[in-house]
């Protein structure tokens, strides 16, 4: 079996107290997706980092409940701009191999390669971290599943918005799409690493 680590979202436009969609403490998962990008690493997974823009968002039912993010020519998550670049703190991570998907969704599949690329790297087990738990996470989780991958969230490695939401996206990813785990969970598992 192949496995990939996913990084979802752990952009400035998230993570700084001033930032425009501001996940509270979700700069502090950093020392732990360290840890966990780290293992992987060691056991040869793929990695995968994502980025959302929200441009093709405009003019949706997004902006009408979320108009402050967007102005005449810009979003608060414009591509190039400082809200969208990976947080600091996980930024000199970045491997020329591993791989980057632009989103313009919650779910890094819409409207991406993303899909293709992980069958072509035959990956059956993918495990999930990053911001924010209960949208982009979960999103992009949810359609993991529906694709038949098998699909785990390493919990303290993820921050949502609040703590009930955190604990509610846990509830319905391991009731119904997948595995919850946490990250010594996961440095305990068990992989193959010629594969």
């Amino acid at each position: 079996m192949r496995n990939a680590l996913f990084i979802i979202d752990m952009q400035n436009g998230f993570l700084e107290k001033s930032a425009p969609i501001y996940v509270p403490n979700g700069i502090s998962i950093c020392s732990k997706i360290k840890k966990a990008l780290n293992l992987a690493r060691t056991n040869n997974f793929l990695i995968v980092w994502t980025k959302v823009n929200i441009e093709r968002l405009r003019n949706t039912q997004y902006q009408e409940l979320f108009p402050q993010h967007f102005t005449k020519n810009t979003t608060v998550l414009s591509k190039g701009s400082h809200n969208y670049e990976i947080t600091s703190e996980l930024i000199e991570l970045v491997m020329p191999n591993d791989y980057i998907v632009e989103k313009n969704s919650y779910s890094a599949f819409i409207d991406t390669d993303l899909l293709n690329f992980l069958t072509e790297k035959r990956i059956q087990n993918i495990f999930f971290t990053g911001v924010s738990t209960n949208v982009c996470v979960e999103s992009t989780l949810r359609d993991a599943f529906q694709y038949k991958f098998n699909c785990a969230l390493i919990s303290d490695c993820t921050k949502s918005f609040s703590k009930p939401y955190q604990k509610l996206s846990e509830e319905i990813i391991s009731f119904v799409f997948g595995r919850v785990i946490n990250l010594n969970q996961f440095s305990k598992l068990k992989f193959d690493k010629n594969e």
